[in-house]
């Protein structure tokens, strides 16, 4: 009977270590499917806008219109991924989007 038990007592820390080899991380990298919204829904330069989502390597972003002396740079969504274009603003820019001129 003791020998039952020394045998059990050494091989038992085999048999858990066998059992939660599962358990831990995999050093596999998560994909997921990207995503992408725009606020302003898409390429409308008069209008501020946001695009926001998530990558294909899971880290959210966030990018906003914003103005480059009178160039507007336009974010908008291409294929669920953020894309950008710049746009010169004939009659100025101003906080993300072209003045409109009936606006001044």
């Amino acid at each position: 009977m003791k020998r039952v038990l020394i045998v059990i007592l050494v091989l038992l820390p085999f048999i858990l270590s066998a059992c939660s080899k599962d358990a831990g991380p995999t050093g596999e990298v998560v994909r997921t499917a990207p995503s992408c919204t725009d606020t302003d829904g898409g390429v409308l330069v008069r209008a501020k806008g946001t695009v926001s989502g998530i990558l294909e390597s899971a880290e959210a972003y966030e990018k906003e219109d914003f103005c480059y002396t009178d160039i507007v740079v336009e974010y908008y969504c291409e294929n669920n991924m953020p894309v950008n274009r710049n746009h010169r603003c004939t009659t100025g820019c101003k906080e993300g989007a072209c003045i409109n001129p009936l606006e001044g």
